[in-house]
């Protein structure tokens, strides 16, 4: 696989990944605070919280594999914003 396609798929997954964390987050948040108790209270908290854990380490991972094969074009940005100070 090249470079540029590994850089899509770890970008994608992490957006996926990102998205689904948010939802299950605002999810056991409703569910925590009873706040439209009705709309969530069908959802299981554990399997929720569970799956909420395992994508919030699997989101930093993919972070840092995001971070480390954007670094030279992080560093370019960095490079760049100095020079117009």
């Amino acid at each position: 696989m090249s470079y540029i396609k590994i850089r899509m798929v770890v970008s994608t997954l992490l957006l996926i990944t990102s998205t689904i964390l948010l939802i299950t987050g605002i999810i056991l948040y409703l569910k925590s605070t009873h706040v439209l108790y009705i709309f969530v209270r069908r959802a299981p908290a554990r399997g929720i919280g569970t799956l909420h854990t395992y994508l919030g380490f699997t989101v930093a991972g993919l972070a840092l594999i995001h971070v480390y094969l954007n670094w030279p074009v992080l560093k370019s940005y960095f490079k760049r914003r100095g020079k117009y100070r």
